[in-house]
């Protein structure tokens, strides 16, 4: 197993050399054409090492690496916090009304005022109620409907006194 890995570690090396055109075969044999070859894979590699940014690179090189497994991308993120200008080490409270006292007084010249947003929506408004005696008479109904009682369907307004009384009984 070791004699296979080491042919085919020689075998791209030999690969990359001919390519290079640091060496040339001649018939079996292989003849050195280049005295003292610069490897460009190691220069790039140590750049890379100088300077992890991928952008300062070419794409097309950071791609053949990635591909070669020779780089592994990896995100990093930061954040720089800095003083801003409402910056301060006292909280202090904004005024949100101009009164008559502030213009009185000239108070207001000196007084910070919270921004105003016009886009915001403001609090939902809470669902109504029934009127307390609406929810009465919608009892009472559950009461008859639940003693058996059913209501008819009727457009009038005024009933009989038969169905008001004699029915009922």
């Amino acid at each position: 197993m070791e004699d296979r890995v080491g042919k085919h570690i020689a075998k791209i090396g030999m690969g990359k050399a001919l390519k290079q055109k640091w060496i040339k075969k001649d018939g079996d044999k292989f003849e050195r054409i280049v005295e003292k070859p610069v490897d460009e894979d190691q220069t790039n590699l140590k750049k890379f090492m100088d300077n992890a940014i991928l952008e300062a690179h070419d794409k097309k090189t950071v791609d053949a690496y990635k591909k070669r497994k020779h780089l592994t991308v990896k995100s990093l993120k930061s954040y720089k916090v800095t003083k801003g200008e409402n910056f301060a080490t006292e909280r202090k409270e904004l005024e949100t009304e101009l009164t008559q006292d502030m213009l009185r007084t000239g108070e207001w010249k000196d007084a910070t005022f919270k921004k105003y947003n016009f886009n915001a929506l403001g609090v939902a408004g809470t669902g109504g109620h029934l009127h307390p005696l609406l929810a009465v008479r919608e009892q009472f109904r559950e009461i008859f409907l639940e003693m058996g009682f059913s209501e008819m369907p009727t457009d009038r307004y005024v009933e009989s006194s038969f169905w008001n009384f004699d029915a009922l009984f």
